[in-house]
């Protein structure tokens, strides 16, 4: 994923419209998801479900 602004314009139905969804969350919380989601592709289904588990914890302490 490369650098999106939420400034950008809206085309309805598309791909645009989850990339500015996607600019207008938190970096912190948009970057540890995709860490979890690379990690946890090959991962068996606990591992993956506790990889999640811990990056929520983890933003939930940073506030």
């Amino acid at each position: 994923m490369g650098e999106y602004s939420a400034d950008l314009p809206l085309e309805p139905g598309t791909h645009i419209d989850r990339r500015r969804e996607l600019a207008a969350q938190p970096p912190l919380a948009v970057s540890a998801a995709k860490h979890v989601i690379t990690a946890a592709t090959d991962a068996p289904r606990e591992a993956a479900l506790l990889l999640e588990q811990l990056a929520y914890a983890a933003l939930n302490r940073t506030g």
